[in-house]
């Protein structure tokens, strides 16, 4: 099996040896290579402005179940700024529009939520309330925006 790119994942299964720390269902950050050689995963450990910090320690991809572990890895779009390209429904009765400029974020069971922009002053304010699907068919109404803000180095990659 080819291991899958580093990026943002939801495990499809637990981590054997690691279950408490790594769960089914779970928004981790996967990466195809380590120090020690093995694919590592971080946990989620802190959200901000509606982007997640991971883990400075992270847990080895080896042994036992580390096969069925990568093959039930969900990719997930980038963390970032998206324009809407079809009408999305919310749940408050509200649609946002198409051009629509919206920060995406994640809960900590990866599921994708939308934070609309609201135009304030000269710029754009995203709230931390925003609006939570169950699954990733509302990227099929989004593209990325092709710009991002600076957000810090990501941790040094170490074992637990």
């Amino acid at each position: 099996m080819a291991t899958p790119a580093c990026g943002l994942y939801r495990t499809g299964t637990a981590l054997v040896g690691r279950e408490a720390a790594i769960g089914a269902g779970q928004l981790v950050y996967f990466h195809n290579h380590s120090k020690q050689g093995p694919p590592l995963v971080l946990a989620a450990v802190a959200n901000a402005n509606n982007r997640w910090d991971f883990a400075d320690r992270g847990y080895l991809v080896s042994g036992d179940g580390a096969e069925a572990f990568l093959e039930a890895l969900v990719a997930l779009p980038r963390e970032g700024f998206y324009a809407v390209t079809a009408p999305i429904a919310l749940v408050d009765e509200r649609v946002l529009g198409p051009r629509s400029l919206v920060q995406v974020g994640y809960n900590r069971s990866g599921e994708p939520i939308l934070f609309p922009a609201e135009h304030r002053g000269n710029g754009f304010v995203f709230s931390d309330h925003g609006f939570r699907f169950r699954d990733l068919t509302v990227f099929e109404r989004l593209r990325e925006c092709g710009f991002d803000a600076p957000v810090a180095e990501p941790p040094a990659h170490l074992l637990h």
